[in-house]
């Protein structure tokens, strides 16, 4: 039975440089958060048991750049796929969103009847495609509007069907890429 080289003095290697790591992760993709930097480092230490014997072999070299490039190179990679990740790029997209509503006085009545319009929007679609489920499809759409994710992940979360999530999400799109009946009052009615 083949036994698994002592991964003992790699992983001490691997502790030692884990603030390195950080420092080198937040410095190559500084949007990402804290949290995201450490699952980075810490899919080092993941590759590092997946496949001891690659990260063993580079410290048996006794060329410490070597193993640090290598762990760089993973910790990289983990963040380039933490960023490309959909869901990511929606959580960023309104991660301060409030914040930076608060922080502009004159701007506030115009965003809080913006955010009304498209909930009394998303609430017509809702009603026009599940008159039943009207609440709980209202919900998964401004779910997705604002957080993201396939219609599937939106509609399973809400107990709602993923056609009725897709049709209410065209409709609130062409809502506001089609240009509206003659003789209708526009619905952002606060922007005059």
């Amino acid at each position: 039975m083949p036994t698994t080289p002592s991964l003992s003095p790699v992983f001490s290697d691997y502790v030692r440089a884990k603030p390195k790591l950080e420092r080198y992760v937040q410095a190559k993709f500084p949007r990402l958060c804290r949290g995201h930097v450490e699952d980075a480092v810490s899919a080092v230490g993941l590759a590092l048991v997946m496949n001891p014997t690659t990260f063993q072999m580079l410290h048996n070299l006794k060329d410490p750049s070597r193993l640090l490039g290598l762990f760089k190179r993973v910790a990289w990679r983990a963040a380039r796929a933490t960023v490309r990740r959909r869901a990511y790029s929606a959580e960023r997209a309104f991660e301060h969103e409030d914040d930076v509503h608060l922080g502009l006085d004159a701007a506030q009545p115009l965003t809080l009847a913006l955010r009304r319009d498209l909930e009394k929007i998303v609430r017509e679609a809702a009603t026009e495609t599940s008159p039943p489920q009207t609440e709980r499809l209202a919900a998964a759409v401004m779910d997705q509007l604002y957080g993201g994710g396939t219609d599937g992940e939106v509609a399973e979360r809400h107990g709602v069907r993923r056609e009725y999530v897709n049709r209410a999400r065209q409709q609130v799109t062409r809502h506001f890429v089609s240009p509206p009946p003659s003789g209708s009052r526009p619905v952002t009615s606060a922007l005059a």
